[in-house]
């Protein structure tokens, strides 16, 4: 069995080995890393980052300025340009599976597809803390969940 963030860690460029925190479940994966990926990129998945300074990015050839704690949305097969910085600040990078957000889009609104703006949204506290409780469940979860999940 594959799982998500296995899944997602195929479709990285080639990154330096470093220890990266990582919380996943089946359709979600949260990573903290503090490195970036210099090569562009491109996911299957829908794609948000908080990151922890401002960051320059290009997505599909236009330019952006990720700002320091909102939250910037990608979606799926949009082109990002790499980001060459040296040294960077612990930052989180989600990942949703596009099935699995275009399901819930389906059931709540009867629509099968959904995109984002790729703009800097303001975090507030309740995403910030679902945020932490998702990697604190991740943590605790038991060995058995690994095993039938």
């Amino acid at each position: 069995m594959i799982f998500y963030a296995d899944r997602v860690m195929q479709e990285m460029p080639s990154i330096p080995k470093t220890k990266v925190e990582t919380y996943t479940s089946k359709d979600i994966v949260i990573f903290r890393p503090n490195i970036t990926v210099s090569q562009d990129a491109s996911f299957s998945s829908f794609h948000m980052i908080i990151p922890s300074c401002h960051v320059p990015l290009k997505v599909d050839g236009k330019n952006y300025v990720l700002e320091k704690d909102k939250i910037f949305s990608i979606n799926p097969f949009q082109d990002i340009g790499g980001v060459n910085i040296e040294s960077i600040s612990t930052y989180t990078a989600i990942f949703i599976d596009s099935n699995f957000l275009e399901e819930i889009v389906e059931t709540i609104y009867s629509k099968s597809k959904i995109s984002f703006d790729n703009k800097n949204v303001i975090t507030n506290y309740d995403l910030m803390r679902l945020l932490k409780v998702f990697a604190n469940e991740c943590v605790n979860k038991h060995y058995s969940f690994a095993v039938n999940h």
